[in-house]
């Protein structure tokens, strides 16, 4: 028995794709090519602008657990490197892990060498036991403890937000935000919004992804003032919305219609936003409802106001 981790590289594929078969019940039923194509190769073959400080870690493409040459377990990481508070960070998002049922304690093996690479590590996490492991021995924190689904309500008030569909990195965007969409203009269905009060000219940016394949909802990724997307969540969510998914209705009628259909069918129609997108606002919504959703965050840095990361550059944002 020679069991040993090693970074992941291509000729490992089939064996990943086996592994996760083998564990994951969501991907039970699923052949091979959708598990290669859908779910693997998008976080082991992703690349962004301007990353050159990342070429020197081994794992950037994430881990594979061998047992004499066999594939036994496979943990996905995405890295970046941020910019906060004038310096630039090195995040990991952990994404798919898997291992064969005698090998699951080599996770706190495969943690402890992610660990080594990163500044802030970032789990998202729906497995409740998992959590509490990460939480108790490598001392990972919460950062957000619930999502925020915001069902198809039109908006008939008076127009106060103007939104401007961001078509290339030249528009209206400073330096950072150019970069983020650069980097992820690669990924189709992912896309920003510009906003602003007509009053205030306050604005503000949302990256968003739209899933539309089986279910017919948006997830939002990231919102830069989230004081002003809470002021005028509804009129905002409408636009986006209706833009997306209803824009081949003619009128109100038949946009409900359309979402009760959708309903009927027992397609997710909403959009999805992490509460924290909100700040400390109340959410000024008809229709939402909010539901478990466990974030955590380990910050191996000595900045206390390094910022809380938003979906960008995770494995909800790259995932086809």
């Amino acid at each position: 028995m020679n069991i040993k981790f090693v970074p992941y590289q291509e000729k490992y594929i089939i064996g990943v794709s086996n592994c996760l078969k083998r564990n994951l019940k969501s991907v039970e039923d699923k052949n091979e090519e959708y598990i290669k194509k859908k779910l693997i190769s998008p976080i082991v073959n992703y690349e962004w602008l301007h990353e050159d400080v990342l070429k020197d870690i081994s794992c950037k493409r994430g881990l594979v657990l061998l047992d004499d040459n066999e594939v036994v377990g496979f943990c996905g990481a995405i890295y970046s490197s941020r910019y906060f508070n004038g310096k630039n960070v090195i995040y990991v998002n952990l994404t798919t892990w898997a291992f064969d049922k005698k090998y699951r304690f080599y996770m706190f093996k495969a943690m402890e060498l992610i660990c080594d690479t990163a500044d802030i590590i970032v789990e998202l996490t729906s497995n409740i036991s998992i959590a509490e492991i990460f939480s108790k021995i490598f001392k990972f924190q919460d950062f957000e403890q619930k999502c925020v689904r915001l069902y198809p309500v039109p908006y008939v008030g008076e127009e106060q937000i103007e939104v401007h569909f961001v078509l290339n990195a030249n528009e209206n965007l400073d330096d950072d935000l150019k970069l983020e969409f650069l980097n992820h203009s690669f990924y189709s269905m992912i896309h920003v919004i510009h906003f602003f009060d007509k009053k205030s000219m306050e604005d503000g940016i949302i990256f968003y992804k739209v899933f539309n394949e089986n279910d017919h909802y948006i997830r939002i990724l990231k919102v830069a003032n989230i004081n002003l997307f809470a002021k005028y969540t509804h009129e905002i969510v409408w636009k986006v919305l209706n833009r997306e998914c209803y824009n081949d209705c003619v009128d109100s009628a038949q946009i409900i219609c359309k979402i009760m259909k959708f309903m009927d069918e027992k397609r997710k129609v909403c959009i999805e936003c992490d509460r924290r997108f909100f700040g400390d606002a109340e959410i000024k919504y008809p229709f939402f409802k909010e539901v478990p959703a466990r974030r955590m965050i380990l910050n191996k840095t000595e900045d206390e106001n390094i910022g809380i990361p938003d979906l960008l550059y995770s494995e909800m944002a790259i995932l086809l």
